[in-house]
């Protein structure tokens, strides 16, 4: 333990010189409580949680900057070092799931605001994290036609056909089967 906190203590120092944060007394281990320590899972917490108060209350079309804003504080998997251990695997994969209903909701935004372009970069970064998201691969193929690449809504689909046989050995919905059959024929309406 006393090598783990020197550790910490080094690393603390590098970061912030002038305090210092963990303390000792009483034979114990402890915070300075007279520093403010802000945690980023927190921060991303409260950022979600009043973007969903605020779509409650107002919609989302008001509470898109609140999701963007905790979008922004999500820098990859919760000890992402640590995936053997299992203390963190359940918050891991609940942060992780919240960060994908952040970017679905950025996204279903976008699309209601025809930027397309933008809908494709939240679309490919949901898929990195969860490939077998049928609806995403729906919206991006839609985006993609949305900005006039036909062939990379087609080639999605692909994509999508591919994903889902290999790791769920099904395939795709009619949902996505019939939009398809419009972006193959070109017939897809233009409302957005």
């Amino acid at each position: 333990l006393n090598v783990s906190i020197h550790g910490l203590r080094r690393v603390l120092q590098d970061i912030d010189p002038e305090n210092e944060y963990i303390l000792f007394k009483d034979e114990c281990y402890y915070f300075n409580s007279e520093i403010d320590i802000k945690l980023d899972v927190e921060e991303f917490r409260k950022k979600w949680l009043k973007a969903q108060s605020i779509e409650h209350n107002s919609g989302l079309r008001a509470a898109v900057l609140e999701y963007e804003r905790a979008a922004e504080i999500y820098r990859g998997e919760f000890l992402e070092d640590e995936i053997y251990d299992d203390w963190s695997s359940l918050d891991r994969e609940n942060l992780k799931e919240i960060y994908l209903v952040i970017l679905d909701k950025i996204s279903e935004f976008y699309v209601l605001s025809k930027k397309h372009s933008e809908v494709i970069g939240l679309c490919e970064k949901i898929l990195e994290k969860d490939n077998c998201r049928e609806d995403i691969h729906r919206r991006l193929m839609l985006s993609y036609y949305r900005i006039g690449q036909r062939d990379k809504a087609i080639k999605q689909f692909q994509k999508c056909v591919e994903v889902l046989k290999e790791e769920l050995e099904v395939r795709p919905s009619i949902e996505t089967t019939n939009l398809f059959e419009q972006l193959k024929r070109d017939s897809l309406m233009t409302k957005n």
